[in-house]
């Protein structure tokens, strides 16, 4: 017989449990916490008092669905990335109940992150990419991050949002605009009524491996008071998402990644052969510093040819070409004198 696995989420905003077998959903169950009108969120404490009685409705039509005698393992996230420092309250309810459960069936508990939980959701149905080194986008209210996967699920920040989320965006505008929170479903069938150039555009800002969307937000914010009709302002909050993640920011993160530091072995190797930890720092810093200055340079001057121009940025990766330039070509001057610690 094949053997089944336990798995639970409890992040915002949903209450989530799922027993799986052999590479298929057994069974799925999810519930979302309520969030009163108007309102742009929950209080962690509110979120953990509605997850735990979520879990009480949720987890005794799971195991009704699941064969208790063929699971194997409980898996759960326990923090919303692969980080030690990474926390949220709300994920106490979920860790809780996979302990006890894990404990009363005497089987193995697996703590993973929300994020690595994602991650592997996107590879239902693409599992040959397991095992392998690929780069992967999370986008959602608490997280706009691009990333790479190692073999484990193991993942490496690249880049991101400096302030504002792309889902806390998408949420903030339609509460608003009189959607309930969150509001991500609402707004995709208020922007599907518009095609086409949008009727408006909002701002962007992207630098490098940066992204941010709180100008984003006060510029539709203004459009509301102005009385600019909904299914407009949806369509270019889509619209104004995409510019940030359009072709030529893909680039810039892929040059980024080829550039930056390289995995754990290899910097085990430079350390062994630098024989010298500043220098190994010296190394890793120089490599992560290239890497972002070339993405940046790849991002800014791309966006003089696509119509996405940031002054500041395009000044800044000048200046930075022209320093790289002087560097290559400056006059070689050939030392006279030898001089050596004796």
């Amino acid at each position: 017989m094949n053997a089944q696995y336990i798995g639970i989420d409890t992040s915002c905003y949903t209450t989530s449990a799922a027993c799986a077998e052999n590479g298929s959903i057994v069974s799925d169950r999810r519930t979302m916490l309520r969030v009163a009108s108007g309102e742009r969120g929950l209080r962690q404490s509110d979120g953990v008092f509605q997850h735990v009685r979520n879990l009480g409705e949720i987890m005794p039509a799971l195991m009704a669905d699941a064969e208790r005698t063929r699971i194997k393992a409980v898996a759960v996230s326990t923090r919303p990335r692969p980080e030690q420092d990474s926390y949220m309250p709300v994920f106490l309810a979920g860790k809780t109940a996979a302990i006890t459960l894990a404990n009363a069936l005497d089987v193995r508990l697996i703590e993973l992150s929300h994020q690595q939980g994602h991650v592997r959701a996107a590879l239902y149905g693409n599992e040959q990419l397991m095992g392998r080194r690929f780069l992967g986008m999370h986008i959602s209210g608490g997280t706009t991050e691009i990333f790479t996967v190692g073999s484990n699920l193991e993942i490496g920040l690249i880049g991101g949002c400096a302030d504002l989320h792309a889902g806390q965006l998408v949420d903030r505008v339609g509460v608003s605009l009189g959607m309930a929170f969150p509001s991500g479903k609402h707004m995709e069938v208020l922007a599907s009524e518009r095609s086409g150039e949008p009727a408006v555009r909002l701002p962007i800002w992207v630098r490098g491996t940066q992204c941010s969307f709180s100008g984003t937000e006060s510029a539709a914010q203004r459009l509301i008071e102005q009385g600019t009709d909904g299914a407009d302002i949806a369509y270019a909050v889509y619209d104004a998402m995409a510019q940030a993640f359009t072709g030529i920011t893909a680039y810039s993160f892929l040059v980024f990644n080829l550039l930056c530091a390289p995995c754990f072995a290899a910097i085990g190797a430079i350390k062994r052969e630098m024989n010298n930890a500043k220098w190994t720092w010296f190394a890793i810093g120089y490599q992560c510093g290239l890497a972002y200055v070339v993405a940046l340079m790849i991002n800014q001057f791309g966006g003089l040819f696509t119509g996405n121009v940031n002054v500041p940025g395009v000044i800044a990766a000048v200046l930075l070409l022209a320093g790289i330039l002087y560097m290559l070509f400056r006059p070689y001057k050939e030392a006279t004198k030898l001089r050596a610690a004796v």
